[in-house]
């Protein structure tokens, strides 16, 4: 089994770090270059520090591949993003500090501080909550919260076994969408983490402001919280469903989220440490396999831990659907 380090972070003290200083100054994008033998970037009359996350804000307004960008020499790299910089007539917005650019977008944009949905979080659930995970990037922003101890914990108080509800939240920077919330549990015993479904979550930034968008972020934020207690019940409820065939469950569950199939056939090969002493399963067992998976050090890409742990959450749900007995299809 893997597990991960206990958090130590609380949307408080993740508010008082990304609290950076920044600030947005609008300049023309042919007034944006690198300067590479000083590692500077000159933003109109600012320079400021050269990162890697400012090269991929920068790659990401001009259209610059980041896959690509990352393959190329220094001097090339650089001297294709200053000429795809001076070739572009629009004006952006820069938000940056000394230390470099942390977003670039249009004028007109909707543009949100990560601090903003940190602060939605912490209304919607408590300002202690635990961070289980976050990530920042000029791209994106991703965070995963916990409920404090008692105000969310479920699952089977009797032999200790916890699972901790919570929301996650995540907003991609680079093509300045509406950010997203899903429920989001978090089982203590193992450290796993699972996002469920969230139908009827969606927010619509279209001809709002900014306020207004994380109001309704925090509405949708307050709902996928009330959700995640019945998710909980369900996710336990899977104890009570034994599996004649895991192997053949896996596959046919996987298949129909349209895994990978590296994936699949890592989950089915480490199947059999899952199984208890007597050789058996439950679908409750098989969720847990699939979202442990996505603790495994070895797995670097948050990408694909978000996957198994959204295949996770996907299974708790379809786990109580009308099934073939023979090959595991769904009936209804």
């Amino acid at each position: 089994m893997f597990t991960r380090s206990a958090p130590t972070l609380t949307l408080t003290d993740l508010a008082d770090r990304l609290d950076t200083g920044a600030e947005s100054i609008s300049v023309p994008t042919a007034e944006i270059a690198v300067d590479h033998p000083s590692s500077t970037i000159r933003v109109g009359n600012r320079e400021i520090a050269l990162t890697t996350d400012s090269e991929l804000a920068l790659g990401g307004w001009v259209d610059f591949p980041a896959p690509f960008m990352k393959r190329l020499d220094p001097d090339l790299r650089y001297a294709w993003l200053n000429t795809l910089l001076s070739r572009h007539r629009g004006e952006a917005v820069v938000r940056l500090t000394d230390q470099g650019i942390l977003a670039v977008h249009e004028t007109n944009a909707v543009s949100i501080d990560p601090r903003r949905i940190v602060e939605v979080a912490g209304r919607a659930i408590a300002s202690n909550a635990d961070v289980i995970d976050f990530e920042v990037t000029p791209a994106a922003f991703s965070l995963d919260v916990a409920a404090p101890k008692g105000l969310m914990d479920r699952g089977d108080k009797k032999v200790g076994d916890i699972t901790r509800g919570g929301v996650r939240f995540f907003h991609n920077r680079s093509q300045n969408l509406a950010p997203k919330v899903s429920p989001y549990m978090y089982r203590l015993l193992c450290t796993n983490g699972m996002e469920t479904r969230s139908d009827g979550l969606k927010i619509d930034a279209r001809g709002q402001t900014v306020d207004e968008v994380l109001a309704e972020l925090e509405v949708a934020a307050q709902r996928a919280f009330a959700q995640v207690e019945q998710d909980i019940e369900h996710f336990y409820a899977l104890r009570d469903q034994p599996v004649d065939n895991p192997e053949r469950q896996l596959i046919r569950y996987a298949r129909e989220q349209g895994i990978s199939d590296r994936l699949r056939v890592n989950l089915v090969d480490t199947l059999p440490a899952a199984l208890d002493e007597h050789g058996e399963m439950t679908m409750f067992d098989i969720v847990n396999h699939v979202t442990n998976l996505a603790n495994d050090p070895t797995i670097r890409r948050r990408g694909v831990r978000l996957e198994l742990e959204r295949f996770g959450g996907s299974v708790v749900h379809s786990a109580h659907d009308e099934r073939c007995r023979v090959c595991s299809s769904r009936l209804n």
